[in-house]
């Protein structure tokens, strides 16, 4: 039986060590290619009821190039969170809430607020 000398046992486990930190780092580079654009929409819930004339819509997203509330682009701060006021229409404001990431993965979200 034919034993390799150690250090030909050493480059190849080397080798392999190199070849999978290449795989994961390209796989969390990628991750936002895969995972798309990330909405969280803390207020106003779908359904709530408002009795102001205006209400503010907040809350935070992830791996997005540019985000539209009803049409109109909003600007986002370093950590991702938004806040906008918005005028409540009788009997309900549809919210529409686009989002685009920088390979073109879009979202959309939908949101309606009853007028009290």
């Amino acid at each position: 039986m034919y034993n390799k000398p150690f250090s030909q046992n050493l480059n190849i486990f080397f080798f392999l060590i190199f070849s999978i930190s290449i795989l994961m780092y390209s796989l969390y580079k990628f991750s936002d290619y895969f995972t798309g654009p990330k909405l969280i929409i803390n207020t106003p819930i779908d359904g709530q009821t408002v009795i102001a004339p205006t209400f503010f819509i907040d809350g935070n997203i992830q791996n997005v190039k540019k985000i539209k509330i009803n049409g109109r682009e909003i600007n986002i701060d370093q950590s991702g969170n938004f806040k906008e006021e918005l005028v409540s229409h009788s009997p309900i404001t549809l919210v529409t809430i686009e989002a685009v990431d920088r390979y073109g993965k879009k979202l959309e979200k939908i949101l309606r607020v009853v007028k009290e």
